[in-house]
Order: C-alpha cells, then sequence, then structure tokens
C-alpha cells in the first residue's frame, strides 16, 4: 500500500506534539512495509529521512503569524502552499491520502476529488479547543471542509471525538479513535540535579505558551506552592505568544527567583529535562491529547494534568485537576513533592499503564484504518 501523508512538520522542523507524530508514525509505517510519501512545506533547511521519500513543496515559506491580526498575509500563505500541494502530488501515485491538520484540508479534498481515493483526515485539534473563546471562523470552516468530505476521521482520544460531534457536527460513524504513543526507550530517568539547581525540587511544564495550554494557571499555582514549600524551581520550557505576560505574571506574584523560563527545547533535549524533574504538570483549557503526558510517565515523573486532556484516559495513575482550580492543583503538587512515597508508587503505576502505547501498535491501528478506507 502507498500512502501519501500531508503534513506541515518534520525532523528538523517540530513545534509540538504534531511533528513528534508525523515523524513516529512515518518510521513504524516504514518498517511495516507501508509505502509513505510524505510532504511538508519547504523551508530553510532541507528535510531528509532514511525511511520515507519526504517531497518538499514550495519555493520556501514563510506562513506569518497564527492570528487575525495577520489574516490576509497569513491566508495567502495557506492558500498558496495548498495550490501547490495538489499540482505537486497530482505526479504521486498513491492509494490513500492522510491529512495531518487542517492546513493542508483544501488541498486533500481537492486530491480525493480529482483521483478518487480515499481520504483521511486526522484530529489533532480543533479550533474550538485552541482558542474556546474566540474561535477564528477561517480556519473553522476549513477544518468544516476537511472533516465532512473524510471517509474516515482519526481522532487521538475520545474527548477529541466528542469535541468533533458537538462542536462541528461530524458524523460519528465514520470517527475512530487511536491514541498516540511515546518513544519510552528514550525517556527512561538517568541522571538528574543539573544545571545549577542544586537539590531544589523541580516542576515542569513543557509545551508551547499558548492560551490553550493554561501555563498562566500554572504560574498561578506555583505561587501558592511556594508559600508553603520554598525548595522548589518551576522550569517552563516552550514558546509562544504569551511569554511576555508570563514573564511580568512571574514577576507580579513575586516568584521570578523561583522560574525558570527555558525557552525551546528541542527533541533531542526532552528527556533530560524530564527526568531532572520531580512532577510534571499540564493544565490545559483543552487538550484534545497530550504526547508530554505520555514522555514524562515514560520518565518516571509523576504527572498532574487537567481532566480536559485526552492522556488523561489512558494514564490513570495522574493525578487530574480541573485547570482553573489553581488551589487544588498546587496541593497535588505538593503533595507528591512531600511525600515520595506516593510519587515513586505513581511512576511505577504510569509506567505500566503506558506499556501498550508504542509508535510499532499506533502503526498497526493506523494501517487497519487505511485498509478500512480503502477497500471498505
Amino acid at each position: 500500500m502507498r500512502v501519501l501523508i500531508l503534513g506541515w512538520e518534520f525532523p528538523p522542523y517540530i513545534t509540538g506534539g504534531l511533528g513528534v507524530y508525523c515523524y513516529e508514525l512515518t518510521k513504524q509505517l516504514s518498517a511495516k512495509g507501508i509505502d509513505v510519501i510524505y510532504v511538508l512545506p519547504k523551508r530553510m533547511k532541507k528535510v531528509r529521512s532514511d525511511f520515507v521519500k519526504v517531497v518538499e513543496v514550495g519555493p520556501g515559506f514563510e506562513f506569518g503569524s497564527y492570528n487575525e491580526k495577520e489574516a490576509m498575509v497569513f491566508k495567502g500563505s495557506i492558500e498558496d502552499y495548498n495550490n501547490l500541494l495538489v499540482k505537486r502530488c497530482l505526479h504521486e501515485s498513491f492509494d490513500v491520502i492522510h491529512a495531518q491538520d487542517w492546513m493542508v484540508f483544501d488541498a486533500a479534498v481537492r486530491l480525493k476529488k480529482i483521483t478518487g481515493k480515499p481520504l483521511i483526515c486526522h484530529a489533532h485539534a480543533i479550533e474550538y479547543m485552541r482558542t474556546p473563546h474566540d474561535p477564528w471562523s477561517y480556519i473553522v470552516e476549513k477544518e468544516k471542509t476537511g472533516y465532512y468530505n473524510a471517509d474516515l476521521i482519526i481522532a487521538n482520544s475520545y474527548y477529541m471525538k466528542r469535541n468533533l460531534v458537538e462542536k462541528l457536527g461530524v458524523d460519528p460513524r465514520k470517527i475512530v479513535v487511536i491514541y498516540n504513543a511515546v518513544d519510552q526507550e528514550r525517556f527512561e530517568q538517568q541522571f538528574r540535579r543539573e544545571h545549577g539547581l542544586g537539590n531544589s525540587k523541580i516542576v515542569l511544564y513543557l509545551g508551547r505558551l499558548f492560551v490553550q495550554k493554561g501555563p498562566d494557571y500554572f504560574l498561578n499555582a506555583a505561587k501558592k506552592v511556594v508559600e508553603r514549600f520554598r525548595n522548589v524551581k518551576f522550569l517552563i520550557a516552550g514558546t509562544g505568544d504569551m511569554l511576555p505576560q508570563l514573564i511580568k505574571q512571574a514577576i507580579d506574584l513575586g516568584i521570578s527567583d523561583k522560574v525558570m523560563f527555558l525557552g525551546f527545547v528541542p527533541e533531542e533535549e526532552k528527556p533530560k529535562y524530564y527526568a531532572i524533574s520531580d512532577v510534571y504538570v499540564l493544565p490545559s483549557v483543552s487538550e484534545p491529547f497530550g504526547i508530554t503526558v505520555l514522555e514524562a510517565v515514560a520518565a518516571g515523573t509523576p504527572v498532574v494534568i487537567s481532566k480536559e486532556s485526552g492522556a488523561s484516559e489512558v494514564v490513570r495513575s495522574a493525578f487530574k485537576v480541573d485547570f482553573w482550580d489553581v488551589n487544588k492543583m498546587a496541593e497535588l503538587i505538593l503533595g507528591l513533592l512531600m511525600y515520595p512515597p506516593m510519587a515513586r508508587e505513581m511512576s511505577r503505576n504510569g509506567k505500566k499503564e503506558i506499556k501498550h502505547l508504542t509508535w510499532d501498535k499506533i502503526a498497526e491501528e493506523t494501517i487497519k484504518a487505511y485498509k478500512m478506507a480503502v477497500y471498505g
């Protein structure tokens, strides 16, 4: 079988879980004999892979800001990219189209109509979850175009599936749920206490600094933890629009000496930060899945996660909290910092719970979805 995957990120260009997913999935699909053509925008550095055919499209795209303020430039880049996608992909032969993000849905639908090949759209997130209070109608319509025209939809959690049905009116009968996974060997704990952190306990947030991820709630909880437990540092790893606001928030809360902003952390560096952390916190306002939760658990790091998270469906031993309840969030963090036996037990249980979530298994389930779309 030959699969055309329309993507957005691939190493060295990874900004979040989507890039990790595409890399790990295509690697396993290739190992199982699936012929993969992976298409993404051309950028400054050439993307290379020894296990899939990588096709870079365009003269070198700069997509501008992901918001309505720069709407015309952003929309123009998206439309240009989709037009070039269709033109380039018509030179390839394939059995099924797998579209990874709303940014390629227009091209995916056009390719389906021209070639007659079945279309699978992957739901990693939707606009109503990224910006629940002010969704951009332009993106919502692109999402609807893809999901309504798809022959099959892969959702990364039942939480994601519910949102597709309730927010976009997608037919639930054509949605299959395939969880994300983690390369567990990469995240085994090997060392702790580096970078001049001394013997401080460490609480980690790793993710994009956007409203959807709730980093401001993380800082509010940090303030309450510091009031009762001084020997602690809070690491914030990631970049995004909220960075200036979060720096100011840490200063205003009087905890700037307890917070370290690490900036973007490359994939190869992530295991180190999980390994030195005593607690990982993901307080997302809305999180379709949350691969970082699996990474932390694989590293043996206890986790506190938002109830609005798809990962909470598979990591049952995690502490779960409403993202807005910073008092409860702080209590749970304190419990893990102050009672090591409880943290160790959570670590052991978490590793057992995710043992079955391997990229090999996810590739097997995805191949079944491909066959369902192609053969019925």
